[in-house]
């Protein structure tokens, strides 16, 4: 687990570090002390890494966090941010809402928008401290009924419902984030996912307007990414990856029932798409290298199902392209 301090520098030097380069460690952020207080900065940040998501813990003094179109200008990918106040209170603006988050509730900002944060610290312990995950924006909203009626909400960690579940679920994952081998790690992170969605659905359902293919989209979009990501090492069945984005076989299998392909058909394209870039780029190898990299079953199972895609066979379209067999 990284982790990092200020307690080590001299005064001075203490909120220049916080500012240049902590406060972009997980996105482009820009913080302002409290002018009213005359107290010396002081604060820590400990971060882990789960399977695609990272977590970090950070304390602080009070200070104004924003995250505004000059840092959005420098985000080269976009998160959600999910933050659970464990000491102290945090007041969230963002999209025109604007919550009061107390110690043992949570909230959600966006990276793709301006976003400011007021963390103000609890007295006895002259601090304010926060668990915050960083999560990736399209998986988490594209499971979402209305994905802009999220950001800057109050969920609370009361006793039942889907925030408490979230919550806990949150807090015992980073508890425990140091000893997780990598399996549990993603199945870490999926429950991570699973609960965080689960608990936004239900702010997401308090309103009408929403845009069902609109939402599909955005998740058929983070499936096909991952699948090219992982077309040579991974497990892409529909099974594995209905689990890695915490949804039904069922509801997979829907995305793409209205399109033009189903899902094993996507799958199928993007590996055959992969063997003729490979083919066109003159990759040594054999063929059955090239079915083996690329997940087919042997190289018949290749010539099958490239010669009914392509009208022809690989061993061909080498040599049309590439003009050697």
């Amino acid at each position: 687990m990284a982790y990092w301090s200020l307690d080590a520098l001299p005064a001075k030097e203490r909120f220049p570090f916080w500012r240049e380069v902590l406060c972009q460690a997980f996105t482009p952020l820009s913080a302002e002390l409290d002018g009213r207080r005359g107290d010396e900065p002081s604060g820590w940040v400990r971060s882990a890494r789960l399977a695609e998501s990272n977590g970090a813990e950070i304390a602080s003094r009070t200070q104004v966090i924003t995250h505004g179109r000059s840092e959005i200008g420098r985000t080269d990918e976009h998160f959600l941010f999910v933050n659970v106040v464990l000491e102290g209170r945090c007041v969230v603006e963002q999209d025109g809402r604007r919550a009061a988050i107390p110690a043992g509730g949570f909230s959600v900002v966006d990276t793709t928008r301006e976003y400011r944060q007021h963390y103000i610290e609890d007295p006895g312990h002259r601090r304010w401290r926060v668990l915050s995950y960083r999560l990736p924006r399209t998986r988490v909203l594209g499971q979402l009924h209305d994905p802009g009626s999220v950001t800057a909400t109050l969920q609370t960690g009361e006793r039942t419902g889907a925030s408490a579940v979230a919550l806990s679920t949150m807090l015992g994952v980073w508890r425990n984030a140091e000893r997780l081998d990598p399996t549990a790690s993603l199945a870490a992170e999926t429950a991570v996912h699973a609960v965080v969605v689960a608990a936004l659905d239900n702010v997401a359902r308090r309103t009408a307007s929403w845009d069902r293919a609109q939402v599909d989209g955005a998740l058929r979009a983070e499936i096909e990414r991952h699948v090219q990501r992982n077309l040579r090492d991974g497990d892409l069945s529909a099974a594995a990856t209905a689990q890695r984005f915490a949804i039904s076989l069922r509801k997979l299998h829907a995305l793409y029932e209205e399109g033009e392909q189903s899902y094993a058909r996507m799958v199928m394209l993007k590996r055959l798409e992969a063997c003729a870039s490979d083919l066109r780029a003159g990759i040594p190898g054999t063929l059955g290298d090239l079915a083996k990299r690329w997940g087919f079953s042997d190289l018949s199972h290749l010539n099958r199902a490239f010669r009914k895609q392509y009208g022809t066979l690989p061993s061909e379209y080498r040599v049309s392209s590439v003009g050697w067999d």
